[in-house]
């Protein structure tokens, strides 16, 4: 008898509104011990936003299956500098400085671009795969794609739709 596989091979990104509201229940921490067991979903959604040509972060309840498993608190951002996505587990982000309001879209509601206030700066308490420590500070875009991630990880989902200025 095979084992039960808990992730599959291919990601499919759940879009709004999803049938099984997982992109609207905050998520929850991932216990640490249990990482090896996740290493094939942290590394799938680590190489979407790698090869993606329209992702440059994506929270794990976008692409999270299990209506009767919580899903991990977990995100990936892509880096314009670094060929490796950064994979932040467990994060908690505090937010610092002006606040500006930006456009942006969402793999979850594609096709839309939305009104969206963000802090400048951040600074992002996460564990990585390996299971470290890290705190680190971003500012600019950086901040702007973990604020977006966060709102995610929170339940939350963009609403405000940009209109078209034509």
């Amino acid at each position: 008898m095979g084992e039960l596989k808990l992730f599959p091979d291919k990601l499919t990104i759940n879009l709004y509104p999803d049938k099984k509201d997982i992109l609207l229940k905050p998520i929850v921490p991932i216990d640490l011990e249990l990482l090896e067991e996740f290493e094939p979903f942290i590394r799938a959604m680590a190489n979407f936003v790698k090869n993606s040509e329209d992702a440059i972060g994506l929270a794990a309840n976008q692409v999270w299956e299990h209506k009767d498993i919580p899903c991990p608190r977990i995100f990936v951002m892509g880096r314009i500098d670094i060929e490796d996505p950064l994979v932040c587990i467990n994060p908690s982000v505090e937010f610092t400085g002006k606040t500006l309001k930006h456009q942006e879209s969402c793999l979850s509601r594609p096709g839309k671009l939305y009104w969206a206030k963000r802090s400048k700066n951040c600074t992002i308490h996460y564990y990585d795969l390996e299971g470290l420590e890290h705190l680190e500070k971003y500012t600019g875009i950086y901040a702007q794609i973990i604020g977006h991630e966060m709102q995610h990880l929170y339940g939350d989902i963009l609403k405000r739709v940009v209109k078209d200025p034509r």
